[in-house]
């Protein structure tokens, strides 16, 4: 992964996910709360298992639960990127006709926002991804990535 400044995303919270065991829900931030390891005597670091732990109850929380969720979250957030409105630079007109490409004032529709927060999203779930050998997320982070024509 590239070492890219990402003070605004140090953290990836999954609201109110629930305990299969007692369920408790609590929010869990993905990327910076890993309670456990399955495997603590691995020496090394891909043979070891993460897994999050309730507070409750001490059961590990269901990794398919989690990767879906953030599944889900990706899709969401490329949905957003696809369908957002595109605004005139220069009258802050926003588009409301789809197919023009210039504002009537003559200046050319930008996106209302950019990419950045998509792939600054895309570098944190694949670090989670690939620490918790969630193939499915990584397989789309990659798709996505090929697709958007980001360096790795």
């Amino acid at each position: 992964m590239t070492t890219t400044n990402l003070s605004s995303l140090t953290s990836f919270v999954v609201p109110q996910l629930v305990c299969s065991n007692c369920n408790h829900y609590r929010d869990i931030d993905l990327y910076r709360e890993i309670n456990s390891t399955v495997d603590q005597d691995a020496d090394d670091e891909q043979y070891r298992q993460y897994q999050y732990i309730c507070n409750q109850c001490q059961t590990a929380y269901d990794q398919t639960v989690i990767e879906q969720y953030l599944l889900n979250h990706l899709q969401t957030l490329v949905l957003e990127n696809v369908l957002q409105d595109a605004i005139c630079n220069k009258c802050h007109f926003v588009r409301n006709v789809y197919y023009k490409i210039y504002c009537d004032c003559g200046e050319l529709y930008q996106n209302l926002h950019t990419t950045r927060l998509l792939n600054d999203t895309c570098i944190i779930l694949a670090q989670i991804a690939s620490k918790h050998q969630m193939t499915a997320l990584l397989q789309q982070i990659q798709f996505l990535k090929r697709l958007n024509h980001w360096n790795d």
